[in-house]
């Protein structure tokens, strides 16, 4: 059928295609992000049109090609009517291949799909970087649907085969011989399937990284079935022009609202950044229009208020008090002094000066959300719960960053991630120079003897740098396998007992780093059970450790009689809500992956709990410096928490600020600062860099941060903000980061 025919042609359908589409995307994104305005709903409408208009072109050149000017639907259309009208024939031959191609068609893709899931799953596990697991997710999905093609064939090639035979069983031919009968299997049989892999799988679903591929794949194919049908029922003659002219009138309206945006519309901003599809094409568009290359553009709410100077864009760091507006925020940044480090307060007199032995435990991925002792409805805790009695207990503790690679460091050194030195390379993590300095280190040339102890190598030999200054490494722990979890407190514990008790001439700093709580989750033998899901497993896991910490807890006490300082406390948190649904940690910088316990325990100091100062992992470094008048001339950022160990003071609103600094960017020529945030003891202000978004919390009426606040409380955003970026202008050195991506190096 040619283009000026009554059906249309190969573009005629493309077309109608594409405006479906369209419409599909627009309305299907209002599902995961809602419109701050008409004017931002309108052209988040435009951005989906430009994606619509190549496929457009490409899709009918490919079918005019392929199929010449005949409409494609058409000629689908006539083969699927051939086959029903052998069915309606009551031709029980017929009916049966068609049956037999649909279970096998149904059954070669619940098999891909199955075999794409749990690959994708072990893939999310196992591999450290993002981008890789999005790309090796892509290959294993690809990878199962192509193996399933050859199972699909060889279903055919047998019902073709049985299907002569078949129907001279009468069984078969009565039912086979009813024109619907294949049609409800095959409806039975597809909808059975969904329902038990959602039942299956429906974790997985709710935490699937394809929100995106779905939602263009899934408008798609239902965008080709509805334009199939409307180009082929339309049959006057200048189909195509017409809907060419919708589809040019809805591009014109739409980009007129767009180009009429704010270049500071920072709503309209989140909601391109948030809305799946639309994302994807306004970061194309931002890369064309960017002209400075720093990123950003200015026209389409992009942020940019110096389109032409690459050194003035949103993430640039703004210099307080040079009458520049760096980062494009309502203008210079005001001065604002912040107080820095001190480990030097007086300790009480009767507090032994000399050098005590140092216990430092800590747990990977413990949160303290997950404690009993903080309310916790789940007894998992119960020795810890009792041990702590005796110590001084930090009720807000956070940790630096959200994983171990971006908050161990910044614990051993008392400095913020992106100040740490770190050797050029692309592996992850990057080695961390002997230029810094480490309280181990400190320690170990104090005279002390340095013990670690941890049941992987990760720290030892995939994290290089971060054990300089112990003196022995143990990583006698059985390895984690992601068919099961290896649970190895117990053994842990025996090692450090054995430590604590060796006769030794110099005290003793020992660290031991317990494995159990972090993914992926398994239920321990003997432990609790509270369910099967992840933070019941979870549950399991600290509980499961709880029960093999007391003899090493004990040994402190009975050994170190004279003094000691004992320190417990976790490299990050865990977190299970809907944020967090897919990964537990590591990619955020909200409050329940970075809130953990802390605890010093010393039979010299009196033990209390600590309710209102917010304190970071940062601070043990001075406080052991202070506790134990180390000779140290390092500049730090955390302070000694010695005034809250011994006395009634508080700093209700002390600020501690977070960073999470992917250092291996830079090589990349990305922007490594991800995100950074303040807080004090009530409210989190974070700023996304990567997304380039703002928000505010009540962290402590709102621990899982679900409401933001910055829009409905813009004056005390603008309150933090200034903080933040005061603190982020006087930490972080933005130049360097650029210098060594523009060389290909990598480090601070």
């Amino acid at each position: 059928m040619r283009e000026g025919g009554t059906r249309g042609g190969p573009y005629s359908a493309a077309l109608a295609t594409g405006v479906v589409w369209g419409l599909l995307l627009w309305i299907g994104e209002r599902l995961f992000a809602s419109p701050p305005s008409v004017s931002a709903a309108m052209a988040s409408g435009f951005f989906l049109l430009i994606m619509v208009w190549p496929f457009i072109v490409l899709t009918g050149l490919f079918w005019q090609v392929t199929l010449g000017l005949d409409n494609p639907y058409h000629i689908l259309a006539g083969g699927l009517r051939r086959h029903f009208n052998n069915l309606l024939q009551k031709n029980p031959e017929a009916g049966f291949r068609l049956t037999n191609a649909l279970f096998w068609g149904g059954f070669s893709l619940a098999l891909a799909t199955f075999g794409a899931v749990t690959m994708c799953r072990s893939i999310a596990i196992e591999v450290v970087r993002p981008e890789y697991q999005g790309i090796l997710s892509v290959g294993a999905t690809v990878g199962a649907f192509v193996l399933s093609i050859p199972v699909f064939v060889f279903g055919l090639a047998l019902g073709r085969k049985v299907a002569p035979q078949a129907k001279r069983i009468p069984v078969v031919r009565a039912c086979f011989g009813r024109p619907m009968w294949p049609l409800l299997a095959a409806l039975v049989v597809s909808l059975g399937g969904v329902v038990l892999f959602v039942l299956k799988f429906h974790a997985e679903i709710a935490a699937s990284p394809w929100q995106v591929p779905a939602l263009l794949l899934g408008s798609l194919l239902l965008a080709m079935f509805i334009g199939g049908l409307v180009s082929t029922l339309l049959r006057f003659r200048f189909v195509g022009a017409a809907f060419a002219l919708v589809l040019l009138a809805l591009t014109l309206v739409t980009m007129l609202e767009a180009v009429g945006l704010d270049p500071g519309d920072r709503l309209a901003r989140r909601l391109f950044r948030a809305a799946p599809a639309t994302s994807l094409a306004y970061s194309l568009v931002e890369k064309t229009l960017d002209r400075d290359g720093d990123g950003f553009m200015q026209a389409f709410a992009g942020g940019d208020c110096a389109p032409d100077d690459g050194t003035i864009f949103p993430l640039a760091v703004d210099i307080p008090g040079n009458g520049i507006d760096e980062d494009c925020v309502g203008g210079d940044l005001d001065f604002l002094a912040l107080e820095g480090g001190r480990w030097d307060y007086p300790t009480p007199s009767d507090f032994p000066r000399g050098k005590l032995p140092v216990v430092l435990i800590t747990v990977d991925a413990l949160s303290a959300n997950h404690l009993h002792m903080n309310g916790y409805p789940r007894p998992t805790t119960p020795n810890l719960d009792e041990f702590s009695k005796g110590c001084v207990v930090f009720d807000k503790a956070f940790s630096q960053g959200p994983s171990t690679r971006l908050s161990l460091g910044a614990l051993l050194g008392g400095v913020y991630d992106s100040q740490l030195a770190r050797t050029p390379g692309h592996q992850v993590p990057l080695r961390l120079e002997g230029e810094n300095i480490f309280f181990s280190e400190v320690l170990d040339e104090a005279g002390y003897d340095t013990v670690f102890i941890s049941p992987t190598s990760y720290m030892h030999r995939r994290f290089k740098g971060l054990l300089q200054g112990f003196d022995t490494v143990q990583t006698k722990g059985a390895s984690r396998s992601t068919k099961q979890a290896v649970h190895s407190a117990g053994k842990l514990t025996e090692l450090a007992v054995d430590e604590v008790r060796r006769e030794r001439s110099n005290p003793l700093f020992l660290w031991v780093h317990y494995w159990d709580a972090h993914p992926p989750f398994a239920q321990p033998e003997g432990a609790p059970v509270f369910g099967t899901g992840k933070k019941d497993l979870y549950d399991a896991e600290v509980a499961s450790w709880d029960s093999h910490i007391t003899p090493l807890l004990d040994e402190v006490s009975k050994q170190f009689k004279d003094g000691y300082v004992l320190i417990i406390t976790a490299d990050h948190g865990s977190a299970f809500d809907s944020r967090h649904a897919r990964r537990t940690h590591g990619y955020d910088l909200h409050t329940p992956v970075l809130h953990i316990p802390l605890m010093v325990c010393s039979n010299h100091i009196p033990p209390r709990r600590v309710t209102e100062t917010t304190v970071t992992l940062l601070d043990i470094f001075p406080t052991l410096a202070n506790l134990l008048a180390l000779d140290t001339s390092v500049a730090l950022e955390g302070t000694s928490l010695v005034p809250l160990l011994f006395g009634p003071l508080e700093w209700p609103r002390r600020l501690i600020f977070h960073q999470f600094y992917l250092a291996e960017k830079i090589s990349q020529g990305a922007d490594p600062l991800y995100a950074v945030s303040v807080r004090d003891g009530r409210y989190d202000y974070i700023w996304n860099r990567k997304k380039n978004d703002y928000s505010l919390y009540d962290w402590e009426a709102d621990p899982f941060e679900e409401t933001d606040l910055s829009d409905n409380s813009p004056e005390l955003a603008s309150h933090y903000d200034g903080i933040l970026k005061n603190w982020l202008a006087r930490v972080y050195d933005q130049s360097e980061s650029e210098a060594a991506g523009d060389d290909g190096s990598s480090g601070p």
